[in-house]
């Protein structure tokens, strides 16, 4: 009877623990698909090279699980940023490490930011530490965002550099996942999401950088 007993209780826990399972798992599809709901995709080419203009109205800095200088991408961002926006980028990037924003006047509608995402090439997809630190940087942009009363349009787009193993999808996961609760709050009525596919080769010096493709990756339409 007490074995019976037994058999039943873990039956119960284990139906228990799958309904749980699957609840979580239908909140989580819930939340990604309602994000995807309202982001649109933009059916643009950013061509950096040929930029005459900055680009940028704000900037995130790069993101190196070792800390090393900033890399040749960024720097040639920072050479197509206007004059009056170069020594307070560079100032944050370099000593700062962190994100930041931009001020903005009221005639600023569209806040645009671009994350840098330096990985060292020893790392792999399972990496905690990497999607921890790229789902605080997402996080701490859209509430920073939250600050400026004038903008109503987000641009979120983000750069993948060096080691290729770690793949677009899981990237645009990561930021997806990790802004939805703030955007619901947030009151935008409009995400724009661009996703940019950088096979980058980084030389270890940091002076030479060879672009092999950047194309707009749209499977989330």
């Amino acid at each position: 009877m007490q074995r019976l007993y037994y058999i039943i209780r873990k039956a119960e826990c284990v139906e228990k623990r799958t309904i749980l399972e699957e609840q979580h798992l239908q909140r989580t599809n819930d939340r990604v698909n309602e994000f995807k709901r309202v982001v649109n995709i933009l059916n643009e080419d950013l061509d950096f090279e040929s930029a005459q203009e900055a680009m940028y109205d704000g900037i995130a800095c790069d993101i190196s699980m070792t800390g090393k200088p900033l890399s040749r991408w960024c720097e040639f961002v920072l050479e197509h940023v206007s004059a009056e926006m170069h020594e307070e980028i560079n100032v944050a990037l370099r000593h700062m490490k962190k994100f930041f924003i931009l001020n903005s006047d009221e005639n600023f509608k569209a806040c645009k930011y671009l994350l840098f995402v330096v990985v060292d090439d020893h790392l792999n997809n399972n990496d905690v530490k990497t999607w921890q630190e790229m789902r605080f940087a997402y996080c701490n942009l859209i509430s920073e965002a939250l600050k400026h009363k004038h903008i109503d349009k987000l641009l979120l787009p983000y750069l993948f550099t060096a080691d290729q193993r770690l793949t677009q999808s899981e990237i645009a996961h990561t930021a997806l996942t990790s802004v939805f609760f703030i955007f619901l709050q947030s009151g935008f009525s409009e995400v724009c999401y661009i996703s940019l596919k950088l096979c980058i080769w980084l030389i270890l010096t940091g002076q030479l950088i060879h672009l092999m493709n950047v194309e707009e990756v749209s499977y989330y339409k």
